[in-house]
């Protein structure tokens, strides 16, 4: 504790309950028993206020002084640690918000893809097969009309109404085109066409790990809307319209046993099976 010599006014430190002479006077002093922060210097830890240390409350704010003696020189109140801590705390928890969000952003952009190419791949299944048995029918229609061959799904198109063969195979293939049947046909090709395109659209850019997927798909698309638009407008001559369609499905059909073997499974969620099972 600090003392004033009752002789010289001297600053003396000493212990409580001790004595000890005056540096200056010589005078002998009693340090008097009690808290031994009496005379030093302190800073209040609630409201900053630089203080005498006297009953060990705050003279500005009245709080408990708590013993917490200035050193010389330095009035700074040291920071608590523990604030320090929460800080951490804190910037650890929004980087794990940052990276978890990044990550399922990017979960999310892959599965949307994956879920593409799987639409594009219905698509070519149910488009190809209509398309596919269009073009057969019309082959048959265009052959039993040139070599006068009976068939039961043909003779509608390849007899006129007198119940012979047409006089020119054209006039077959305009019949199949103008039936209701075929022409509703057309329209459901059309429209797997349509969906494959948007599909494609959507697949430009892939991410990671499936270009090949996307190589593959385009491949795939193109041989499709050719076979398709055999089915939709056939030209050309039998030969040459025959060649086309068996070099075409064949190319389809190899390029579909490829491309099912590199596309993922679908990415699901935990709340999806959940949603399933409800």
């Amino acid at each position: 504790m600090v003392v004033k010599c009752p002789s010289c006014g001297q600053q003396v430190r000493g212990e409580p309950g001790q004595s000890g002479p005056c540096p200056k006077c010589g005078v002998r002093i009693k340090f008097p028993e009690g808290d031994n922060n009496i005379g030093e210097q302190v800073t209040c830890p609630q409201c900053g206020q630089k203080q005498t240390y006297n009953n060990g409350r705050c003279i500005n704010c009245g709080k408990p002084l708590n013993g917490q003696v200035e050193d010389v020189g330095n009035s700074q109140v040291k920071p608590k640690k523990k604030g320090k801590k929460k800080l951490v705390s804190l910037i650890v928890v929004l980087l794990l918000t940052v990276v978890g969000g990044v990550y399922f952003f990017t979960l999310n952009q892959k599965k949307e893809y994956i879920d593409n190419l799987h639409s594009l791949q219905l698509s070519v299944v149910l488009g190809g097969t209509e398309a596919e048995d269009l073009c057969n029918l019309t082959r048959q229609v265009w052959y039993d009309a040139i070599f006068e061959e009976y068939s039961a799904e043909t003779e509608k198109y390849t007899h006129n109404e007198f119940g012979h063969y047409v006089y020119d195979f054209n006039d077959a293939l305009i019949a199949l085109s103008a039936d209701e049947d075929i022409q509703s046909q057309k329209r459901l090709i059309s429209t797997y066409q349509d969906t494959a395109r948007e599909m494609m659209a959507e697949l430009t850019n892939p991410p990671s790990g499936l270009d090949e997927c996307y190589t593959v798909a385009l491949d795939l698309y193109s041989e499709f809307n050719k076979l398709c638009n055999l089915a939709v407008s056939p030209s050309g001559s039998l030969q040459s319209y025959t060649d086309e369609i068996n070099e075409c499905d064949s190319e389809v059909g190899d390029l579909f046993e490829r491309f099912s073997l590199i596309v993922p499974d679908r990415i699901t969620y935990p709340w999806e099976n959940t949603a399933t099972e409800a």
